[in-house]
């Protein structure tokens, strides 16, 4: 006497259940703040894309503008910007500031060169 087909689809179900519970517990270990596999993963892409660290005593900023002569300019002009470096577009720049240097954001927000201030707080994913 065999299993009858029923019982055999419901212990497949079962079966299927089991493996994605599993599959969903091991990918939200994985993924969970603080694990191995994820700091790795997080520590190797900042090393990576170094620009988007800053030193223990800075801010970098990105920025967008519509004039980079302005922009460095104004960046060696004001004793709160640091220095400024260029990226691979023609239109956005890493401005480095000193930390506790709030006013050095709202400065450059409210040039008109300047379209977008961005901490360096976010991953752009972009490959």
């Amino acid at each position: 006497m065999g299993a009858s087909p029923r019982l055999m689809a419901r212990g497949k179900t079962i079966a299927w259940l089991l493996c994605l519970f599993l599959l969903g517990t091991g990918f939200g270990v994985v993924g969970q703040e603080g694990s191995f596999f994820r700091t790795v993963w997080v520590k190797s892409y900042l090393k990576m894309h170094d620009s988007l660290l800053s030193g223990p005593g800075d801010v970098r900023l990105t920025v967008m503008h519509t004039d980079e002569e302005a922009l460095l300019a104004l960046v060696e002009n004001t004793p709160g910007l640091l220095d400024m470096s260029k990226s691979k577009f023609s239109n956005v720049a890493y401005v480095r500031t000193a930390r506790g240097n709030d006013h050095a954001y709202r400065l450059l927000r409210d040039r008109p060169f300047v379209r977008f201030v961005l901490r360096n707080q976010i991953i752009f994913f972009c490959h």
